[in-house]
C-alpha cells in the first residue's frame, strides 16, 4: 500500500541550514540570521519539549503526530524567513512509502495434519509464499567459516523447508565479533540468508527463549507493519519464514530421532 505522507525532513533542514548559516558571516543582515542568533537556548529546550511531548503521539510514521510535528517546523522556519526548498514552495516534501505487514487472516501454517493457530502456535515474517515441500533440520542455521560453523554443509536443502533452533546469534558470538570475521553473506550469514543461499524454499524457527519472552511484541511489531521509502525501496527476494512456539515444536519433533528437549538442550 502507497501513501503521500509529510515527512520529518525539515527537521534536518533546519539543523543543516542553521548550521551553513552560523557558518556565513558575509550576510550579515539576512532575515534568517537575525532569527538564528536571536534563537536563545531557552527556545529550542521548549521546541524539543513541545516536539517529544505526548500529543506529538511519538511521531510514528504515518500517524497524526508527525504531521502535526512537521506543521510546526514549518511554521518556525517561515517565521525565520528561510525560504522554502520542498514542493511547490513549501517546506514540505511528500513522498510514497511502501508497507509491509503480516495479514493474520491469509497466515496458515500445518505440521502434518495439525493446523497451526496464528498467534499462539506461530508467527511469521512480512514475506509472501505458499510452500508444502520436506523438512530438514539445520542445527542453529548459522553459517560462520571463522568458528567452523556450517550446518548445512553436507545437507541438500534445495527446495525444502530448513528448521533451525536459532536465537539472534551464536552461541558465545555477538554482532561485533561477526563484523570483525568478514563479510556478511560470504564469511559468514544469518540462518534465513544462509538457507537462501543454499537454495532452501522456506524457513522454520523454532523459537528460542528470548523470543518467546517478546512473543506478544514481536507479533505486534509484525501485524503493524513497517515502511520505506518507496523509492528508496529494495524487494530482494527473502525467505518465507516462520516461528514456532514450544507447543508447536513439541509436535514438530515429534517421532523425529531427535526430540525437541535434545534438540532445545543441544542449541541453547
Amino acid at each position: 500500500m502507497k501513501k503521500n505522507l509529510l515527512v520529518l525532513f525539515v527537521l534536518f533542514t533546519f539543523v543543516f541550514q542553521s548550521a551553513a548559516i552560523a557558518q556565513t558571516a558575509a550576510r550579515q543582515n539576512s532575515p534568517a540570521r537575525k532569527a538564528a542568533q536571536s534563537i536563545t537556548a531557552e527556545q529550542l529546550k521548549e521546541y524539543l519539549y513541545f516536539v517529544a511531548s505526548d500529543e506529538m503521539e511519538g511521531r510514528n510514521t504515518p500517524s497524526r503526530g508527525l504531521d502535526l510535528t512537521a506543521r510546526f517546523m514549518g511554521m518556525m522556519l517561515a517565521r525565520w524567513k528561510f525560504k522554502p526548498a520542498g514542493d511547490n514552495g513549501t517546506f514540505y516534501q511528500k513522498m510514497a512509502l511502501v508497507r509491509n505487514q503480516i495479514d493474520p487472516q491469509q497466515t496458515q501454517a500445518a505440521v502434518g495434519s495439525r493446523r497451526l493457530v496464528y498467534g499462539t502456535d506461530f508467527l511469521a515474517d512480512a514475506t509472501a509464499g505458499k510452500i508444502n515441500a520436506p523438512l530438514v533440520f539445520g542445527g542453529n542455521g548459522w553459517f560462520v567459516k571463522s568458528a567452523n560453523l556450517d550446518p548445512l554443509a553436507t545437507t541438500d536443502v534445495r527446495g525444502k523447508v530448513v528448521v533451525v533452533y536459532s536465537s539472534n546469534f551464536p552461541r558465545g558470538m555477538n554482532f561485533p565479533q561477526l563484523s570483525a570475521s568478514g563479510k556478511r553473506g560470504e564469511d559468514w550469514a544469518d540462518p534465513q540468508t544462509y538457507a537462501k543461499q543454499k537454495g532452501a524454499a522456506g524457513l522454520i524457527i523454532v523459537s528460542t527463549p528470548n523470543i518467546l519472552a517478546g512473543w506478544e511484541n514481536f507479533r505486534r511489531f509484525r501485524e503493524a507493519g513497517n515502511y520505506s521509502v518507496d523509492k528508496m525501496h529494495e524487494r530482494p527476494e527473502t525467505l518465507p519464514t516462520v516461528y514456532l512456539s514450544e507447543n508447536a515444536a513439541e509436535a514438530l519433533f515429534e517421532g523425529e530421532t531427535m526430540s525437541f528437549a535434545a534438540v532445545r538442550e543441544t542449541y541453547t
